[in-house]
């Protein structure tokens, strides 16, 4: 359960007035996709640095094919030139670029 949720219902049971007027975001599905067991983000990125001669393009195209049925991901096929993803945190759509070489960086 969401820490925002925890202390809506601890402040509920204190008598606060008009807590449930205070809306959050559960950022739960997106650190699961980041951290989570199983198939995640970082998952895929430790395995792909497990791989000889992994690339930061095939690191995306892992991630493209784990996840462009998220609701979260957003597969973009190039962002300036090099391989990138894009990740719909609340706020709005945040691309990462992964052309300078991070794979080969923690090979």
């Amino acid at each position: 359960m969401a820490a925002a949720e925890l202390f809506t219902r601890r402040y509920e049971r204190e008598g606060i007035d008009g807590i449930r007027k205070i809306t959050f975001t559960d950022n739960q599905p997106l650190l699961s996709m980041f951290l989570g067991k199983g198939i995640s983000i970082m998952g895929l990125l430790d395995d792909e640095c497990s791989v000889p001669k992994a690339t930061d393009q095939s690191f995306v195209e892992k991630i493209n094919a784990n996840f462009t049925d998220n609701p979260f991901f957003q597969v973009i096929l190039k962002s300036r030139g090099h391989a990138a993803f894009a990740v719909k945190h609340f706020p709005g759509l945040v691309e990462y670029v992964t052309g300078c070489g991070v794979v080969q960086r923690l090979l």
